[in-house]
């Protein structure tokens, strides 16, 4: 939709973290670092004028449009698998 996500960092893996630039348009809190929640959103929001928060917005919509939405994400998904054998 567009919307800047908040990650709650549970050390897991992202789909794509290879070729996604995630850190460009998320906030990534470490899961054992919530209490740091406010503070990280209030310093990424006056990190950004109305401009950069438009911008950070277009790239998240972007990057789920390329690479997370369904028929994208297995488009490349059995392009690699075909490529592979």
């Amino acid at each position: 939709m567009g919307r800047i996500p908040i990650l709650i960092d549970t050390d897991m893996a992202l789909p794509s973290e290879d070729i996604i630039p995630y850190d460009d348009f998320i906030v990534r809190v470490p899961g054992d670092r919530l209490h740091e929640l406010p503070a990280r959103v209030l310093k990424f929001w006056n990190e950004h004028d109305e401009a950069g928060l438009l911008a950070v917005q277009r790239k998240a919509r972007a990057m789920f449009e390329a690479y997370l939405y369904m028929p994208a994400f297995l488009k490349r998904a059995f392009t690699l698998e075909i490529l592979s054998v």
